[in-house]
């Protein structure tokens, strides 16, 4: 199957022959409009000198046939497709007949993926019964790339497993303390399960994505992941984690929206111990062409299944702000979370996080991640043992390396560190998991 890129550069032999002779074919320009330096300066490959010269005649010219072509043109090598769509739109309304602006036009679409535009424009051509003979090869392999595209974009399916390996320094969060002091009954002495545990671990997962599409703006997307992993002594704390995720997506000029559900079980040492589920809306806005805001709010529960006293009803806000390059991207997020319980206020509290990350990327086969955080909770009601309100602060540190090996093989290097301190000693710790995992896509 022909790339799009590939099937653009098929067409530029085409596009600068004609621009020598067109304006001797279909239509005239008008005797006071001088296009040559436009076409000078294309057939060149000057394209930003091309695009100053259009600007200086576009209010003047703009719906002009022979002027918009060399404005389509133009625009598409500066992969300003949109305009250039417009652009040979106009054409191909003044003059039907011209059937290389036509043929243009239909690239302008495939650019932006609209491959329905892509058959129709192929079919005018085609029942106009005076297809040029050189253009036949081109156009029929128009109709299939779009046949094709739009065969796979209506429908997809992504999967991918990966295998990891690693170390937890800290696998039940616990203290590095032996004793803490506790108001009223003085220094006690921790079990082990309360200090911290260090293990080995490996790990399994897959992914599915599957992706709907019911128009060029609109489309259904499931996704779902299984990831389990096994310690090497500390089996107690195997863990099996489930997420369920389905979202209706739909794209505005500049911005898109989704709405959707997901479910999240967890299953701690074979026992189901914990299920998470909520109600989501999205909206991600395009301030330009580097800069992307974005904002999401949801609602939800927790069903503990070992402790009724950890179900809390929560509710979610997130905002980040995303800056995007060549081949760097930043990332400042803003989380606040809420959960309420109606049993124990002591497990009532309020997260707020705030995170930035960067990726970038180095090469084809390089990319570099990395995030720095920080997390506050608040709890509304008093420990029932401690007797104080606890007031948790987190640190958190991530970077890793991925190396992509061939288009379906890539193997990534993370480390992720903790450091949690709290108004309740036996809450603090510090944790740090370094992992190494192979990914499978298929």
């Amino acid at each position: 199957m022909l790339s799009e890129h590939t099937l653009f550069l098929n067409f530029k032999p085409v596009l600068f022959a004609v621009l020598l002779v067109f304006a001797g074919g279909v239509k005239a320009e008008p005797a006071n409009l001088n296009l040559q330096p436009i076409k000078n300066a294309l057939n060149n490959k000057e394209y930003q000198k091309a695009w100053q010269l259009i600007k200086l005649l576009n209010e003047q010219w703009l719906g002009e046939p022979a002027f918009d072509y060399l404005y389509g043109v133009t625009a598409m090598q500066l992969e300003e497709y949109h305009k250039a769509v417009f652009a040979f739109e106009r054409v191909v309304a003044n003059v039907p007949e011209w059937q290389d602006s036509r043929i243009q036009l239909a690239k302008a679409y495939a650019a932006i993926e609209n491959y329905a535009g892509v058959i129709k424009q192929v079919e005018i051509l085609q029942n106009q019964g005076t297809l040029d003979a050189k253009y036949q090869p081109l156009v029929q392999q128009l109709k299939s790339f779009a046949e094709d595209a739009l065969q796979r974009q209506s429908f997809s399916i992504v999967q991918a497993a990966n295998l990891s390996a690693g170390f937890d320094s800290n696998v039940n969060a616990g203290t590095s303390n032996e004793r803490i002091f506790v108001d009223g009954l003085g220094e006690l002495i921790l079990f082990d399960e309360s200090r911290k545990s260090e293990d080995e671990f490996i790990g399994l997962g897959y992914q599915l994505m599957l992706d709907k599409k019911f128009s060029q703006v609109s489309s259904l997307r499931f996704s779902s992941s299984l990831n389990g992993i096994h310690f090497k002594d500390l089996n107690q704390f195997d863990r099996i984690q489930a997420g369920i995720s389905t979202q209706y997506h739909h794209e505005f000029s500049r911005f898109a929206w989704q709405v959707g559900l997901n479910a999240n079980p967890l299953w701690l040492n074979d026992k189901l111990y914990r299920l998470q589920g909520a109600v989501f809306t999205q909206v991600e806005f395009s301030m330009s062409k580097s800069v992307n805001l974005f904002a999401q709010v949801s609602l939800g529960k927790t069903d503990n299944k070992v402790n009724d006293g950890l179900d809390t009803d929560n509710k979610s806000a997130q905002l980040a702000l995303k800056y995007s390059s060549s081949s760097l991207r930043h990332g400042l997020h803003y989380h606040w979370r809420e959960e309420i319980s109606e049993l124990s206020d002591s497990s009532s509290r309020a997260l707020q996080t705030l995170t930035y990350r960067i990726n970038w990327l180095q090469s084809a086969k390089w990319l570099f991640s990395g995030y720095l955080g920080y997390q506050t909770a608040d709890y509304q009601g008093r420990h029932p043992f401690f007797l104080k309100t606890r007031e948790d602060e987190m640190a958190m540190l991530g970077i890793s390396t991925r190396y992509r090996h061939t288009q379906d093989v890539s193997l990534m290097l993370a480390l992720n560190m903790q450091d949690k301190t709290s108004s309740i000693e036996l809450f603090e710790y510090d944790r740090a998991e370094l992992k190494f995992t192979v990914n499978y896509a298929f």
